[in-house]
């Protein structure tokens, strides 16, 4: 997910640091999102297509990409699989 999507979940209470879905990896693409205590399930990195293809690649499930909208329109008309 985005940064903005990840912030979107503070004013439902999720805290900073925290995973917003608990039972997945959650990957945070941001290049200004700034957290010091991140629970063990939260990554903050840079958005790549190589890197969401990566994730997507060493997953034993399924891959949930939620909000992102700039995620989005940097891989439209790519496959991700």
């Amino acid at each position: 997910m985005g940064r903005k999507t990840y912030e979107f979940g503070y004013r439902f209470g999720l805290q900073p640091g925290q995973p917003a879905y608990a039972h997945m990896e959650n990957f945070i693409f941001s290049k200004t999102l700034q957290i010091e205590a991140l629970s063990n399930q939260v990554h903050i990195e840079q958005v790549s297509i190589a890197r969401i293809k990566e994730i997507a690649a060493k997953s034993q499930t399924d891959v949930y990409l939620c909000g992102g909208g700039a995620i989005c329109r940097m891989a439209s008309g790519q496959w991700i699989n």
